[in-house]
């Protein structure tokens, strides 16, 4: 019984109630905090997830719009050049075939027909 008697077992007896008295409450702060942090973080990953993948949408999206004008880009041009190539191909074949009595003749012919031609397309604007 001379252990009660002792005021160092009283102060260390002291020490052991106020770190357990304060450990629970503290513990309980810090564990909270460290939960909080984590659910931050695990927020953060996932935002940052979300912006990556609607960046790679948009730029695959820009992409396939690129993709998209280059080739209405080539077909107006290969529509072009097919146009050329058929009226170089027209103006040849006409030319090689055509005299020049004949092609006074389809002249004369193309003269008589624009009153009637002109006729028609002023009555189709009405």
């Amino acid at each position: 019984m001379h252990l009660f008697g002792e005021p160092e077992f009283w102060i260390f007896l002291a020490v052991v109630a106020f770190v357990i008295g304060v450990w629970k409450p503290a513990g309980r702060a810090i564990l909270g905090r460290l939960d909080a942090r984590a659910v931050g973080i695990r927020d953060e990953l996932e935002t940052a997830r979300r912006l990556r993948e609607e960046t790679l949408a948009r730029r695959r999206r820009l992409a396939e719009e690129r993709i998209a004008q280059e080739e209405a880009k080539a077909l107006t041009e290969i529509r072009a050049v097919t146009v050329d190539v058929a009226i170089s191909a027209a103006r040849q074949v006409i030319t090689s075939e055509l005299d020049q009595k004949r092609g006074a003749a389809l002249i004369d012919r193309a003269i008589a027909d624009l009153p009637r031609q002109l006729g028609n397309s002023a009555g189709a604007r009405s």
